[in-house]
């Protein structure tokens, strides 16, 4: 028997049970003697059409089992885009709710501003006019106080523009339907990825960017900001 030839067991007329033997033993299939040539070959003929449907048959099955595998990735890249998608309409959500709040915070900086420099200078005014009204070591604390709110002021303004730009950052990092092939600048696609992560870094670890000339690439920006995202924390782990 080899991988072409099926083998046809010649028997005597035996009894049921030889027969049965021979087939267990790799027979595919028997024919008593005395034989007729052209019944063989019939046989034989019959069986290597069987033989090569059996072969169609395993290839079509390792082509369906191929399919399956790709249409199973597909479907796997298809639930991610949908996480990715709906992560990006649950961060443009709350981006929308957050900026809200921090412009409000932000665009009340400078009159703060305006109006402590006003009466500070009202007050330096008043003082002027009046000494009897304190001593000398009024006015500088006066004016101590003064320039701690400029201070305040300053911190507020840095922590609203930074909650603004990490807020940018996530809807940057999560936009939905990026998927796609495009044209993105990779520099600010790493940029971003270290900022929404400076909150792991800062105090602990140096970074340093040395970018090329022309950051411009083609591709799916979303996958790359998460393979850059994914890189950096372990990174940022193992330090």
């Amino acid at each position: 028997k080899t991988a072409q030839i099926p083998f046809v067991m010649l028997t005597a007329k035996a009894d049921r049970s030889m027969k049965v033997a021979g087939l267990d033993h790799g027979a595919d299939e028997y024919v008593d003697k005395p034989f007729d040539a052209k019944e063989l070959l019939a046989r034989v003929r019959s069986m290597l059409r069987l033989r090569q449907m059996h072969k169609a048959l395993d290839a079509r099955n390792a082509e369906l089992q191929s399919t399956l595998s790709e249409l199973r990735a597909t479907q796997a890249q298809l639930v991610q885009s949908e996480k990715m998608s709906s992560l990006g309409q649950l961060v443009a959500g709350l981006a929308h709710e957050i900026n809200n709040s921090i412009n409000a915070v932000y665009n009340g900086i400078q009159p703060l501003r305006t109006k402590s420099q006003k009466l500070e200078q009202k007050v330096s005014g008043l003082l002027a006019e009046n000494p009897s009204a304190g001593d000398g070591s009024t006015g500088k604390e006066i004016g101590k106080q003064f320039a701690r709110i400029s201070q305040l002021a300053e911190i507020i303004e840095h922590g609203a523009s930074r909650t603004a730009q990490i807020v940018q950052d996530l809807k940057t990092f999560s936009h939905p339907g990026r998927e796609t092939v495009e044209t993105f600048n990779v520099h600010e696609a790493l940029d971003v990825c270290l900022s929404l992560l400076s909150g792991r870094t800062k105090q602990r670890i140096t970074v340093h960017r040395d970018f090329a000339a022309d950051g411009l690439i083609q591709g799916p920006s979303g996958q790359i900001n998460q393979v850059f995202m994914n890189l950096l924390s372990n990174a940022q782990d193992a330090i």
